[in-house]
C-alpha cells in the first residue's frame, strides 16, 4: 500500500523523515557530511512517501508570506530526497502541489529549503559539495493555477 504522510517536527514518525538520507546515500557521501537542517522558519509541513513501511522519498513545503512570483502567492519545496525511481518523486510532488494550491498559492519554487541562506541545491553527484554555479543544479518554478 502506497501512502503519503504529512508531518511536522515533533511528530512520532518524524525520525523517518530525518533518517531517510542515510538510507539512500552511501556512508561516504558528501550529502551525509553536510549539515542536515530542517529550518523552522516558514515550514508548513514535511512529507514522506511510503510504499508499505519503506520510505521512498521526502520533501518539505515552506510558506513565507512575503514570497511571491510575478506578484502572486508562492510556496517553496525543499529538503527533497528520493530513491532513483521517478514515480515516487512525481507522486509526492503532485500531492504537495495540490496542498499548496488548496492553501492559496499559485506558484511553487524549488529547490529551496526555507530560504536562500540554507543548503538547498540539487547536485548531479554526491561526491562534491553543492555550489551556486554547479552545472548540475536543477531549479524549478511551477505554476499551479
Amino acid at each position: 500500500m502506497n501512502r503519503v504522510i504529512r508531518l511536522i517536527p515533533g511528530d512520532p514518525l518524524f525520525h523517518l523523515y530525518e533518517q531517510f538520507p542515510a538510507e539512500i546515500y552511501p556512508a561516504e557521501s558528501i550529502r551525509l557530511k553536510q549539515a542536515q537542517k530542517q529550518p523552522g522558519n516558514f515550514l508548513e509541513a514535511c512529507y514522506l512517501y511510503l510504499e508499505g513501511e519503506e520510505v521512498k522519498c521526502r520533501a518539505a513545503l515552506y510558506h513565507n508570506p512575503l514570497l511571491t512570483y510575478e506578484h502572486k502567492k508562492s510556496r517553496c519545496i525543499g529538503n527533497y530526497e528520493a530513491v532513483e525511481d521517478d514515480k515516487y518523486g512525481l507522486a509526492l510532488l503532485q500531492l504537495i502541489e495540490a496542498d499548496a494550491k488548496a492553501s492559496g498559492s499559485e506558484y511553487l519554487k524549488g529547490p529551496m529549503n526555507g530560504s536562500t541562506w540554507e543548503n538547498y541545491r540539487f547536485s548531479t553527484d554526491h561526491k562534491h559539495p553543492n555550489f551556486s554555479l554547479n552545472p548540475g543544479i536543477r531549479s524549478i518554478i511551477t505554476g499551479i493555477f
